[in-house]
């Protein structure tokens, strides 16, 4: 599948279930009684960039989802608090900025060393969520304050990411399907899922993967997911990588700099356009009148497809069984299950 790579598909709308019972693969349903869960505050064994550690990033990575839970940027005192603590939680559970303190006592040095794709059974517990709120509680009044802000998120109905994590990315196959998340979380799941999914790629084992994000404008609209969707956008592939981004929603790629993203990608497929979408993308892109014509007119399969410096009208004609498994029309539904019981 996909050209010998991994596929992992994040899908907010659960619309490629089909895909997956059809092709085999791995399911993963995140929601309230839901058997899966990730772990927001665990940390992976990834090569590191240049000038960068593995620790700071991640409690970086951390400051930045607890920003989406409570919903606002954090002031300066505030974000200092929230690192230190961070950092203290993780300290309690024997990791430091020394890689080494990931591991468990008993691993030898010979394991240690081995390639980051061998490594897992090695390392030691992660914390939680509850963890860093009980670290907050034993600091000052502002760092009680953050804590409050965090316990709905550590027991109740919105404690969905406070645990620890049960899934993995051993399939050639993925999808994460967040449609049965509560409209609370919705923009949560969608950042949390990215973050561990890119943590797993940066792993660099090896593997050629293909990241999928469909309806990718519900982390635009987010600075904080934003800003990580446009880094995973920038150095996708040096881990050997790459990043479909799929939307319905133009305008909030161009906010909080999302034009990078669309101007960086090396392939782009326009499908019908609403006019006022047209007149920012033809700005963005250069587009010639035949050409936003054709966009604002295009018919079902019909796109505009730019590839490098080349820019063409196609048809895209799916065969029977892609239209089966593509096919969203709720009045086809029973039709078309019964027609993939053939294959």
């Amino acid at each position: 599948m996909g050209l010998g790579a991994n596929v992992i598909i994040v899908d907010p709308n659960g619309e490629y279930r089909r895909l997956v019972d059809t092709y085999g693969g791995q399911y993963i349903r995140l929601a309230s009684g839901s058997k899966h869960k990730i772990n927001p505050l665990d940390v992976e064994i990834v090569e590191e960039e240049e000038g960068k550690n593995f620790l700071v990033e991640k409690i970086l990575g951390v400051v930045s989802i607890i920003e989406v839970m409570i919903g606002r940027k954090l002031n300066a005192r505030q974000k200092k608090i929230l690192l230190d603590a961070t950092e203290e939680t993780y300290k309690k559970f024997g990791i430091t900025r020394n890689k080494e303190s990931l591991f468990k006592e008993d691993v030898d040095d010979e394991y240690v060393s081995a390639p980051l794709f061998e490594l897992d059974a090695g390392t030691k517990k992660m914390p939680t969520l509850s963890d860093l709120e009980g670290t907050l509680r034993q600091r000052g009044e502002d760092a009680v304050n953050l804590a409050d802000e965090l316990e709905p998120y550590t027991s109740g109905v919105l404690s969905l990411f406070n645990g620890e994590t049960n899934v993995d990315l051993e399939s050639n196959l993925i999808v994460f399907d967040t449609k049965d998340m509560e409209k609370e979380l919705a923009d949560l799941a969608m950042f949390i899922t990215l973050e561990f999914i890119w943590n797993k790629i940066k792993r660099n084992d090896g593997k050629r993967r293909l990241l999928i994000v469909d309806e990718a404008w519900q982390l635009m609209r987010n600075e904080q997911s934003a800003t990580y969707l446009i880094g995973v956008a920038k150095i996708a592939r040096k881990f050997n990588a790459g990043l479909s981004i799929i939307s319905q929603n133009v305008e909030d790629f161009l906010k909080n700099n999302g034009e990078g993203i669309i101007t960086n990608a090396e392939m782009k497929v326009l499908l019908r356009q609403s006019n006022a979408d047209i007149n920012k993308l033809a700005q963005l892109f250069g587009m010639s009148a035949s050409e936003q014509g054709f966009v604002r007119s295009a018919g079902k399969g019909e796109a505009l497809l730019f590839l490098g410096g080349n820019r063409t009208a196609v048809q895209v004609i799916a065969d029977e069984l892609e239209f089966l498994l593509c096919d969203t029309s709720p009045e086809n539904r029973d039709i078309i299950e019964q027609m993939l019981g053939r294959y």
